[in-house]
């Protein structure tokens, strides 16, 4: 059913309406940017300069994202993609995520399985990654210095996209490339105002401010820009409010000198909410009966205390073994402590039950009410983000002597933020209490049944660059068979990092040295604290505005009942951070040194640009410790704390880059270019496995990656210079970089927190096991190598006059080879000394003596489970099943990619933009255009034929399989499109122009769910992204 014309639209189609009388007077076509106006006659720009407005339509003209100089994009062998301020402003985007969905081979990273899968955390952050060209990390930057958080384009003149590794542009960075942002700059030839709101049928609502005012006519400026920005979600309480403002400044004293200074100052409050329903926590439950589990023995009187006898409070009945029940599933991990509304005191639900995950034990998104209920919002009460950003830039060019020329820039960015999330994931979804009693020995009430399990941490961070570059460039030319252009550079950035990870755990007393309330190691998972709310019935689900309630007030003491006594006591919740590896305290200093030489030859028909860069990065790494206090009293008692870095050995790494590429023009319209270059990147802050598995200290840091490119093409200039083709097919490949899709340390994890409390090994074995528990839960994710090939067709320009046009399509076929191979040496070494504890529990009770065994360590699913589900264990009672838990989940994700595709990565893209302009008759000043997106081929999984080996131990490498073959499978297509509607239109004698634009985005309303990620065994969908719906978005622009 088509949906009405959105009521949010009404206040500013009054705006519209009420400029409309005027605007009926003969119209003519208003140039969106006035041509520069210099008496003087003569416009003298630097090397170091672009200006924007030269570009032609959709078309941008000079760039410096080739060589650091200004250089016509002819000129130019690096893929390189501008987009212009006419471009992104028909597109309606308001930041980089916005404009990437029609960049040539682009793509937000939260496309990927993993990112957007049940356990995603990245969506609040204040940038998401982006992929460019099948390759992760493409970075940000501002004017050639790095940007301190999202970008926003209210400040911005155009942006453009460099694909690959060119890193005499940046020095270390990753092989993908970078988008750079050009920025408003003041304007010293004339006053110019605009006033631009912008209303879309979500709610949303941005105000925005361009004011440009010279004090000095050709000599002195300054040009500020506001933006309030109130954007909602098609979502419900989906928002990202912002307030920002940007300054900036031109001083031209002479004809030889520019000086340039800029400022913004932002302040971000943004929840993003993420794109499924919840988890799938009850399906299975439901399928099998809806049973209840009874937890204690049938002669077991309710409410009274436990004995320590099977089958009584503190010592429940397991689901497990002879009492295994299909559609529920015991908790594991020792304690667990949840605090309720519900509940008079806080209760134990250790080795009590919930509904059991689907079959193969993939954690499923709930796609039915993802379906049913796809605008709610379960977790607005506890996920958000908030940032601050300042950031200064200072600029000096100087013509030194003729065709010698120097600049001079420096950058200074603060950066603070926080994000609220879920540190369970696994929990986010409504599960079911298939328990028959409650922990202390109660009749459970029949309210309680469905609810959900809520732990909360957040995250603080901040950042302080400060960078500096210093630029000269000669240029010298021979008659007309050659001109010379030399730059040199030299580069510093000081760049101070700190984040940490805050999650909610019960301790002894209020001091964080009383050490953990039910294992004396603060952050195990036995105490932490999880928050738990009851709903009455699934029908509160069906309400768009539905939340999970809380979080609830734990700051005082906090009553707590013991399950086997039925004593009271106080818990204590305090917040800290939960592992070693999530405190990342980093300082870096780097410098570097670059020439490029550019030669124009025969009269600018072979045009060649050679690049050589040399970095060096001094690192230091805080490296956290208990606190002191807490150790004092008993060792691994202290909570882990932040370690100033420059207290630390810094390490040294030097790296160097070239680049070489060469364009030759054949005729006046038609170009060949090539183009080789590589980069490095610096050893990064996220941790792997060690590569010396008895390793005790810390986890090891990501090696510096690196990559290399060979781009080979054609250039076509049609049409009088009106429309530019390029045809471009590369090949990329990039090393040691770091990857987590699929990663899982827990099982590891596990395996040594079990022996270290067990109380079954020596001081040396436990002391050791202790240290390889902490080093493991530093690990991140994972090394890889990744290839990249393909080709790349893009048209832009103008067709008429009135008629522009973007299309670029591209195929890409990005691998991974060499996965994970510090992991798969680990698990090889270690997992003999672990067999020789096969029947220890994977849950020990450090509070108890003795050794706790497994019922069974060998509770294996039958043959014909395994063929269908992929799944070995039926329940992960004890080590030996924890090691071929960890085989399974490996040999799933990711060794099953090995030389495969990117989960989430398009074969084919394809955009398409276009605008025609009315210039004549009665709907002059009118213009009508739109687009399509459309995604090919997105791969969603893959389907593993394999053998197992007869007579192997499911616990063997891979669990004893070999693969015969794997089949990667596609998701169904997308195709979005898009229209838009716009009337242009001078007002009072022309000194006043108005503008308005309608924007449809998802004309055709596709909301179908977008499937990530498939089962390994079934091929069933797992989990599943939103398309965002059709939205309406209408811009008013008055400008004088």
């Amino acid at each position: 059913m088509p949906r009405p014309f959105p009521a949010r639209l009404r206040p500013a189609c009054l705006l519209a309406l009420a400029l409309l009388p005027a605007a009926l007077v003969p119209a003519q076509t208003v140039p969106a940017v006035p041509a520069p106006e210099n008496k003087s006659g003569v416009v003298t720009l630097s090397p170091f300069e672009v200006n924007t407005s030269q570009d032609s339509g959709y078309a941008g003209q000079d760039t410096l994202s080739g060589s650091r100089l200004r250089t016509n994009l002819r000129d130019i062998a690096a893929a390189i993609s501008p987009m212009t301020a006419e471009f992104l402003r028909d597109i309606a985007a308001t930041n980089i995520e916005n404009a990437m969905e029609y960049g040539v081979g682009t793509r937000i990273e939260t496309d990927d399985a993993r990112a957007a899968g049940p356990v995603a955390d990245g969506y609040n952050d204040s940038t998401r990654s982006i992929r460019i060209r099948g390759l992760p990390g493409g970075g940000r930057s501002i004017n050639f210095f790095s940007a301190p958080g999202e970008v926003d384009l209210y400040m911005t003149e155009s942006l453009e996209v460099s694909r690959g590794p060119n890193s005499i542009l940046f020095g270390f960075g990753s092989p993908a490339g970078r988008i750079n942002i050009a920025s408003k700059q003041a304007r010293t030839d004339r006053n110019a105002y605009s006033l631009t709101n912008r209303s879309d049928d979500w709610g949303g609502q941005r105000w925005s401010l361009d004011a440009n005012y010279v004090l000095l006519k050709n000599t002195l400026a300054v040009r500020t820009a506001l933006l309030r920005g109130r954007e909602s979600s098609w979502r419900a309480a989906g928002h990202n409010d912002q307030d920002r403002a940007f300054l900036a400044a031109k001083w031209q004293p002479d004809r030889k000198t520019t000086v340039r200074i800029e400022f913004e100052h932002g302040e971000i409050q943004r929840f993003v909410p993420r794109p499924f329903f919840a988890n799938d926590m009850r399906s299975l439950w439901e399928q099998n009966g809806r049973p209840i589990f009874n937890n204690f023995a049938a002669t077991y009187v309710p409410g009274t205390p436990g004995t320590g006898t099977l089958g009584t409070p503190g010592t429940p009945i397991r689901d497990t073994g002879a009492t295994n029940v299909v559609g529920v599933q015991e908790r594991s991990g020792g304690d667990i402590v949840v605090v309720s509304p519900s509940f008079t005191a806080a209760q134990n639900y250790r080795q009590f039950t919930y509904s059991e995950f689907a079959a193969g034990g993939n954690l499923a998104n709930d796609f039915d009410m993802g379906r049913r209920n796809p605008e709610a919002v379960l977790e607005a009460n506890w996920v958000r983000g908030q940032f601050r950003v300042k950031n200064a830039s200072a600029f000096v060019t100087r013509e030194l002597a003729r065709d010698l020329n120097l600049e001079l820039g420096f950058n200074r960015q603060l950066y603070r933020g926080t994000t609220h999330n879920l540190a369970t994931w696994n929990h986010y979804g409504v599960a079911v209490d298939t328990n028959r009693f409650t922990p202390t020995g109660q009749l459970k009430p029949a309210s309680q049944l469905y609810y959900f399990d809520v732990s909360p941490d957040h995250r603080p961070t901040s950042s302080a660059v400060s960078q500096g570059r210093a630029t000269i460039s000669y240029e010298r030319a021979y008659r007309d068979l050659v001109r010379l252009r030399l730059a040199g550079l030299g580069e510093m950035a000081d760049i101070r990092t700190r984040s940490e990870i805050l999650q909610q755990y019960w301790l002894k007393g209020p001091s964080l040295t009383s050490g953990g309330a039910f294992n004396p190691t603060p952050e195990n998972g036995a105490n932490q604290a999880f928050q738990r709310f009851y709903i009455p019935d699934l029908s509160v689900l069906n309400d768009r505005n539905f939340r999970i309630p809380g979080p609830q007030d734990l700051s005082g003491p906090v009553r707590y009942q013991d399950p086997a006594t039925g004593a009271a006591s106080n818990l204590y919740m305090r917040e800290f951070n939960r592992s070693q590896g999530n405190i990342g305290y980093a300082d870096r200093e780097t410098g570097a040194w670059m020439g490029v030489a550019q030669a124009f030859l025969f009269n600018n028909r072979l045009v060649g640009t050679f690049g050589y860069r040399k970095d060096r990065l001094k690192n230091w790494v805080g490296v956290a410790r208990r606190d002191p206090a807490g150790e004092a009293i008993a060792p691994n008692t202290g909570v882990w704390t932040p370690v100033d870095p420059r207290t630390a050995t810094p390490n040294v790494f030097t790296g160097q880059t070239r680049t070489l590429g060469g364009v030759f023009h054949v005729t006046r319209w038609a170009s060949v270019f090539f183009n080789t270059s590589n980069s490095v990147s610096t050893p990064g802050t996220n941790y792997i496995t060690p590569s010396d598995p008895r390793k005790t200290t810390i986890a090891d840091l990501v090696p510096s990656p690196s990559g290399k490119t060979t781009d080979y093409g054609v250039k076509f200039s049609l049409l009088k210079n009106r429309l530019f083709l390029t045809a471009t097919t590369f090949h990329t490949i990039s090393e040691r970089e770091f990857g987590f899709s699929g990663f899982n340390r827990g099982n590891p994890v596990n395996i040594w927190r079990a022996l270290a409390t067990s109380g079954g090994l020596n001081a040396e074995e436990t002391t050791f096991a202790s240290r390889q528990a902490e080093v493991m839960n530093q690990v991140q994710g994972y090394t890889q190598d990744s290839e990249s090939k393909g080709l790349e067709f893009e048209v832009v320009g103008r067709l008429t006059d009135a008629w522009s046009l973007s299309v670029n399509y591209s195929k890409n076929k990005s691998t991974r080879t060499n996965i994970a191979p510090e992991y798969r040496a680990y698990l090889d070494h270690h997992k003999a000394y672990w067999k020789r504890y096969a029947n220890y529990s994977i849950t020990q009770n450090a509070n108890t003596p003795g050794v706790d065994f497994a019922p069974s360590s060998v509770n294996w699913r039958t043959p014909a489970e395994i063929a269908a589900t992929g799944d070995f264990t039926v329940n992960t009672d004890s080590i030996n099943e924890a090691i071929a838990d960890a085989e399974q989940l490996f040999f799933d994700n990711p060794h099953v990619f090995e030389g495969k595709r990117f989960v989430g990565d398009p074969l084919h893209n394809i955009n398409l933009r276009t605008r025609y302009d009315f210039r004549e008759g009665r709907l002059k000043g009118f213009a009508v255009g739109g687009g399509t997106r459309l995604r090919l081929g997105r791969v969603a999984g893959a389907r593993t034929d394999y053998t197992i080996t007869p007579g192997s131990d499911f616990t063997d490498r891979w669990n004893g399989r070999t693969i015969d073959k794997v089949t990667t499978v596609n998701t169904k297509d997308q195709n979005v499109y898009d229209v838009q509607f716009s009337y242009n239109v001078p007002l009072a004698n022309r000194k006043v122009r108005w503008s308005v634009q309608l924007n449809i985005n998802n004309l055709l309303d596709q909301r179908e769910l977008i499937v990530n990620n498939l089962h390994p065994r079934t091929l069933v969908p797992i989990t599943y992204r939103y398309q965002d719906p059709r939205q309406f978005i209408l811009t008013n622009t008055v400008s004088f």
